[in-house]
């Protein structure tokens, strides 16, 4: 892969191992508007809309090795609504875990390789001072639960 002129954090970078990387590409890019930072014929690296650099690589071929395994990847409201489009690529595990930080929702992002990716919400930000209304973690449990409710509705869950 040429990443010479990306400059990535490597405490952001996820790897993932994949059959077909223009399969994944389709999926990713096409599907999700993840931006293609580069490709070669056995790895493609991508940026994912919260600023995580994603390295698809084919079984054998060594990704970097900075890389971690996503636990979480964390959305953008924008990147959500993306996301809620395709519902069916969104699959419930047998048991939730608990979120640590409050924005993990109950549901994974499948890809087509069966790879499974949790799907966090960023807090928004916002440079007014919150209101009586907003203070404190209120206005983002509030949004939090809509996007449950919206997400109870693709997948069954009784609300």
């Amino acid at each position: 892969m040429n990443t010479a002129t990306q400059t990535i954090n490597t405490n952001q970078k996820l790897n993932l191992v994949v059959s077909d990387i223009g399969r994944s590409l389709d999926y990713y890019h096409g599907k999700l508007g993840f931006e293609v930072l580069a490709q070669s014929r056995d790895c493609a690296q991508l940026r994912i809309s919260s600023g995580y650099v994603l390295n698809l690589c084919l079984q054998g071929v060594s990704a970097d090795a900075s890389g971690f395994r996503a636990r979480c990847i964390r959305f953008s409201q924008q990147g959500m609504n993306k996301l809620l489009r395709y519902p069916q690529i969104l699959v419930r595990p047998f048991m939730a875990q608990r979120s640590r930080n409050g924005s993990q929702l109950p549901v994974q992002l499948q890809d087509p390789d069966g790879n499974r990716l949790g799907v966090c919400v960023e807090a928004p930000e916002t440079s007014a001072k919150p209101t009586a209304k907003q203070a404190g973690s209120n206005g983002f449990r509030s949004g939090l639960v809509r996007i449950f409710s919206d997400l109870a509705a693709f997948h069954g869950y009784r609300r």
